[in-house]
This record gives structure tokens, C-alpha cells and sequence, in this order.
């Protein structure tokens, strides 16, 4: 086991047996002494002293008699008056996606209009003509000025390189990315934003129309080339206190990898592996037990470095890029940030109450725990309405069911 310290705290990751007393312990692997032991218990005690066996916090108290639980083997780090707190769990992460975000380029950090158009001009000075430009991650909302470029301001930065500013659940697009995706005032696609008056494309997206775009190839990475990507996200995680985490949406190979890595021990935080349902429609109880069959483990199987976690479903899209499902409509100012031009929009959804309850229904017969990205109120207002369906027919109380965002 390693143990992370700093300057300021130290962090303790490991399974936690707190003794109420020292006597009659075997000699500790690992004691630090004379420090601020934050221990989280029900009286919020802070100690001096923490002892550590094998990957057990054995025993916490005064520095005195912690130290009694040093032997000859023992390793001693007096911690001279720095805190030690323990391992932070985040609940909702994507470090597999996270890990390769950057391996090609830097994400950029504009915070104006200006910022972003002057990147863009740069990179088109920079890439041969045609290629694209893609900024990753770009969320209007981060501007000062609140709003995404027009497709005029775009057009003038990069009049020969197709651009794409993909903010996940929308985006923005110019002129020659639709020429070269052959997206025109012809095509009929409701992810594709079209002027009222004159019915041409607006520039913006949603990603439901992602899939028409001519993107260049992603570059396929080897197993071990995730794998060290993954182990430096980790390693990132950990020097912010995390330890623990459940990683947002993956598949058994994201598990596979996981496991091979705390196999070989260098996996340095322990993982939660929510499992994303992929299923296509008609979306129907007998295809969702068909595709629940083949998976091997269900929600909380594993062992004290990897679990499979919740059955997971997209169940709309993000407040950021206004598409986050909602009782009441998203309103005028939404068509000056999101290009939305429709007074009653209310957002994307992609079940139907009727398709998501059968969903969840089936997953809690499978002894599956479930959760959803879900921003907007009707998003999960429409969850919650599931969930008490199949509690209705299976309690679900204490399996953990939840909801991811919830904005």
C-alpha cells in the first residue's frame, strides 16, 4: 500500500476498522504519530495517531498509544502537526474519457468571445486547409458574453477549415462543416437548428445530429496505451484527496481494464463502474432482459478495488447546452444562447415515460440498482415517477437508485 503525503494534509485510502483501544493489537505495518487524524466517526473525533495493518486502519488515538503499535518492522512518519483526512469518494466521474482528452491536443481555456475566435484563427493559421477544427468541451455559458459564436463570426476565422465546437449534448458548427457533412436547407433532422424565416441551418447542433458530421477518425489507442492514460487521471485524482470513485458510464472492457490493473497493483483508486444500457427501439421488457442475461455481475458484485455499479441510461441532454428536458419552456433568452427558436421548446428526451419505467422495472427484476443522467426537473420528475413504479413491484429501498445532476 502506498501512502500519499504532502505539506499541508495526508491521506489515508484503505478499508477502515477503528479499535476503541490499543491494548492486546498486533504490531501496526504502518503508524503516523502526532498529527490531526480527522476520523469522520459519530463523535467527529480528531486524533494524534492512526495505525495501519495490511489495508486496515486498525486503530486511531492519542500519539502515545499508537505508538505502542510499533515493532521492529514497523514504518513510523511523524506527520508534525499535519492533518490526515480519509480518502475522498467522488460520485460522479468520467476518468476513462478524461485520461485521453488531452493526448492530442490541449483542451483550450478561453473565457471571451474574443478568446475563442482568436484561438480558432490560430489554429486555422496552423492546420493544412480542410482539416477541422474541434474544440471539445465548449460550453457558451463560460463566456462572458453568454452566447455561442454566429456563424458569420466563425465563418470569418476559418473560412477554409470545417469547426466544431462540441459541447456533448450541442454545439456549434460552421459553414464548411456542413458543406463538407452535406448538411443543407434540404435536410429534415430535428437536431439540425434552422432560421424561421429563411429555413436555412443556424450552425447549431444537438447531438442527436452529431452522427451527420464528417469528423476525422478518432485515433484508436491500445490497451496499454488506456491503461497508462488512466493510471496518470488516477494519479491526478489522488493528489486532490480521491481515492475512491464511480466512474460515470462504461462497458465490462472498461471493468476488464480496471481489474487487470488492481490485479498487477497499480490501480491507486477504487472504482464504482456504472454500466451504460445501449438499446435500440422498440424498447421492450423482453429485449432489455435479453440484453441483461449476458452481463455476468449485477450492481455492487466485485471485489474492495473494483464493482460493477447502477445500470445507467442518458435520459436527457445539459443545461449548458440547452437541451436539458423541463416542465415549463426554456423561453426568448434561450434563442440568443442556444439558437432555440421554438417559444414552447422544452428540451430533449429520450425514453418515454412508458419506455423508462419498463426499463428500471426490468433492472430491479435483475437485481441491478439504476441511475440516469437526467438535468432538467421534467428529466427527473420522469425518474422519480420509475422509480416509484418499480418499488411499487420490487422495493428499492437501501439498493441505492439515483439520480446524476439533477440541475
Amino acid at each position: 500500500m502506498k501512502i500519499k503525503y504532502a505539506a499541508a494534509w495526508c491521506l489515508i485510502s484503505t478499508s477502515v476498522i477503528i479499535q476503541p483501544s490499543c491494548k492486546k493489537m498486533k504490531q501496526a505495518d504502518l503508524i503516523l504519530v502526532n498529527g490531526k487524524i480527522i476520523t469522520v466517526n459519530k463523535k467527529s473525533e480528531i486524533c494524534q495517531g492512526v495505525a495501519v495493518s495490511g489495508n486496515r486502519i486498525t486503530a486511531v488515538g492519542s500519539a502515545r498509544k499508537i505508538k505502542s503499535l510499533a515493532g521492529k518492522n514497523t514504518k513510523v512518519i511523524d506527520l508534525k502537526g499535519k492533518t490526515v483526512i480519509p480518502g475522498l469518494i467522488d460520485s460522479h466521474l468520467h476518468p476513462e474519457s478524461a485520461s485521453v482528452s488531452e493526448l492530442q491536443e490541449l483542451i483550450p481555456d478561453v473565457h471571451t468571445l474574443g478568446q475563442l475566435l482568436g484561438w480558432i484563427r490560430k489554429q486555422a493559421q496552423e492546420k493544412v486547409k480542410g482539416e477541422w477544427i474541434i474544440f471539445p468541451k465548449f460550453f457558451p455559458t463560460r463566456l462572458r458574453e453568454m452566447r455561442q459564436p454566429s456563424l458569420r463570426e466563425l465563418d470569418s476565422v476559418a473560412p477554409s477549415h470545417p469547426v466544431f465546437l462540441n459541447g456533448s449534448f450541442g454545439g456549434m458548427i460552421n459553414s464548411l462543416a456542413m458543406k463538407v457533412s452535406g448538411i443543407s436547407k434540404a435536410i429534415n433532422d430535428p437536431g439540425i437548428l434552422k432560421d424561421d424565416i429563411s429555413g436555412l441551418p443556424t450552425g447549431f447542433i444537438r447531438a442527436s445530429a452529431f452522427r451527420l458530421l464528417k469528423l476525422p477518425a478518432p485515433v484508436i489507442l491500445s490497451v496499454n496505451e488506456k491503461e497508462e492514460a488512466l493510471r496518470n487521471m488516477l494519479a491526478r485524482y489522488n493528489e486532490y484527496g480521491l481515492t475512491g470513485l464511480v466512474s460515470g458510464a462504461g462497458d465490462t472492457s472498461t471493468m476488464k481494464i480496471y481489474q487487470d490493473m488492481a490485479d498487477r497493483k497499480i490501480l491507486t483508486a477504487r472504482i464504482y463502474q456504472n454500466i451504460l444500457l445501449n438499446i435500440d427501439r422498440p424498447v421492450t421488457k423482453e429485449k432489455i432482459r435479453e440484453i441483461l442475461k449476458k452481463y455476468r455481475a449485477v450492481s455492487g458484485e466485485g471485489n474492495e478495488w473494483v464493482r460493477t455499479g447502477s445500470l445507467k441510461v442518458f435520459l436527457d441532454g445539459g443545461i449548458l447546452t440547452g437541451t436539458a428536458y423541463m416542465h415549463e419552456p426554456w423561453g426568448i433568452k434561450a434563442r440568443e444562447i442556444y439558437g432555440i427558436e421554438d417559444p414552447a421548446y422544452l428540451g430533449i428526451v429520450n425514453f418515454s415515460p412508458e419506455e423508462l419505467e419498463m426499463i428500471v422495472t426490468v433492472a430491479n427484476e435483475f437485481n441491478w440498482s439504476f441511475t440516469a443522467h437526467a438535468t432538467g426537473e421534467a428529466a427527473v420528475d420522469m425518474l422519480l415517477d420509475a422509480y416509484r413504479e418499480a418499488d411499487r413491484q420490487k422495493p428499492i429501498r437501501g439498493r441505492r437508485f439515483s439520480i446524476i445532476h439533477g440541475n
